[in-house]
């Protein structure tokens, strides 16, 4: 990375400057007389020379030249972050990107979490940890039988086991703040509780809409005939924020009892049945609390109220990730 650094005259340059009154060809300044009057001209004037010490305070000090952390070291030859950043990238690119992007949403948690007074408790926390821990020794044992999570940690990852463990403690805590944060996003919205069913093409919409006009449960029809995910919970998806979304406006438009649609969306054809239609929440996180943790208990946040948060976060803090490139950038340069 290239860092400018500001041109600085050296301090006895300025005093040089200073007790000859930086001379100047400009005929239109004249050069001031060594005499005894120019002397005591000097003695009286209203605003003295500045000292030595004033002037090196005045001189603004030069900036930093950050040094790139070393990573490996082969002889005397260095292996710096930039490197390993640059490689990474060229073999998983998508993979890197992912894991950037995954601590900047860390941060955004953390920073909505501490705006909203959303905090853990130490009950919740050792319990999801404790899950953590088992779900991971017993896949452990499927691979391994007889291996202990420790000897494991050690031996295979090469890790301190304590500072691991640690690193699970942190990683659990972080979750069960972006579960609240987020499904707290959503409920704090007009929002609405509907199923869905998708179809490939619009005939097979047409008759599943024919099936549900005379009679039959809108959940039966969409555990048969969605090609959707949730047809296996009979069409019931994430909360639907009010919004300019073709699936927002459909269920907005539709009443609760009717069926909306078919509307064609990205290339399929989608039926919808709103269940209920809720008002956001009021008040603060002691308030929202109780509801949230409801909502929780129902069902876990889905991917797609992930990406209504991130896009909404995304507007409010723009993450800046010109560094990074700029630090890949760097690894290329001699």
């Amino acid at each position: 990375m290239r860092v400018s650094t500001p041109l600085v005259l050296p301090i006895g340059a300025l005093l040089f400057c200073s007790a000859t009154a930086c001379k100047s060809s400009n005929p239109e300044v004249p050069r001031l007389a060594h005499s005894e009057a120019s002397q005591a001209s000097l003695e009286t004037a209203e605003e003295p020379l500045p000292t030595a010490d004033e002037l090196a305070s005045s001189v603004p000090p030069a900036e930093p030249v950050a040094v790139e952390p070393v990573v490996a070291r082969v002889g005397e030859d260095e292996v710096r972050v930039s490197e390993l950043l640059s490689a990474w990238m060229l073999a998983d690119s998508v993979g890197l990107r992912d894991m950037l992007e995954n601590l900047v949403t860390t941060r955004l948690v953390a920073g909505e979490a501490e705006r909203l007074g959303i905090t853990i408790s130490d009950e919740l926390l050792a319990g999801e940890f404790t899950r953590a821990l088992t779900e991971l020794e017993n896949g452990l044992q499927r691979q391994q039988p007889g291996m202990r999570l420790d000897e494991w940690i050690a031996g295979s990852l090469g890790l301190d086991p304590a500072r691991y463990r640690a690193g699970i403690q942190e990683d659990v805590r972080r979750r069960l703040l972006a579960e609240r944060v987020v499904r707290r996003f959503v409920l704090a919205q007009d929002w609405a509780d509907v199923r869905v069913l998708v179809a490939e093409t619009l005939e097979e919409a047409e008759t599943a809409k024919e099936r549900i006009a005379a009679g039959e449960p809108f959940a039966r029809v969409a555990g048969e005939l969605s090609i959707d995910p949730s047809g296996k919970n009979g069409g019931r998806i994430p909360p639907v924020v009010r919004n300019q979304s073709a699936l927002s406006r459909l269920a907005y438009s539709t009443e609760v009892g009717q069926v909306g649609g078919p509307v064609e969306e990205a290339e399929r054809w989608m039926l919808l049945e709103p269940l209920q239609f809720h008002a956001p929440l009021e008040g603060d996180w002691s308030a929202q609390q109780a509801a949230v943790e409801a909502s929780l208990e129902e069902r876990p946040v889905a991917e797609p109220e992930y990406w209504l948060w991130k896009i909404e976060m995304g507007e409010r803090h723009p993450a800046d990730f010109e560094p990074f490139f700029e630090l890949i950038d760097g690894a290329a340069r001699p």
